[in-house]
């Protein structure tokens, strides 16, 4: 038995999931940033530099 894997096709379906959960992951990792941002800046304020 032989199986014809057409890596082109793969590649392609790969590519279309991961643009489409890119907005995803951008938005997830931006808040993220966004809050580690805003805890910094707090603790900036409040004398820690930790």
């Amino acid at each position: 038995m032989s199986f014809s894997i057409d890596v082109d096709t793969i590649f392609s379906y790969a590519s279309q999931i991961v643009n489409a959960l890119m907005p995803i992951i951008a938005l997830t990792a931006g808040l993220a940033f966004g809050f580690y941002l805003a805890r910094k800046i707090a603790s900036l304020f409040k004398g820690g530099f930790g």
